[in-house]
């Protein structure tokens, strides 16, 4: 079986981290992932606004606390809200 384009598409996970974990993240994190860092461009300190705390919004919310970015989110749902404010 190929994969194609196999050096954009796929991800290599870290040693420390589980197929399990790694199997529970999803293309959510791949997603939000390639949006800030590859296309963006996120640096550290860097305002991050996020419209949207659902599955891309909220790893877009642990992503940007990872690289130390100050992050605003925009919900309608105050679930969602509370969801992204304890994630950081």
């Amino acid at each position: 079986m190929e994969v194609k384009h196999a050096d954009i598409n796929l991800v290599q996970i870290p040693d420390k981290m589980s197929f399990e974990v790694a199997a529970i993240l999803g293309c959510r994190f791949g997603t939000s992932f390639r949006a800030l860092v590859d296309q963006a461009g996120l640096e550290e300190h860097q305002m991050l606004a996020i419209y949207g705390g659902g599955g891309v919004g909220l790893s877009a919310v642990y992503i940007g606390k990872a690289m130390g970015a100050e992050i605003l989110v925009t919900d309608t749902n105050s679930s969602v809200l509370r969801l992204a404010q304890a994630a950081g």
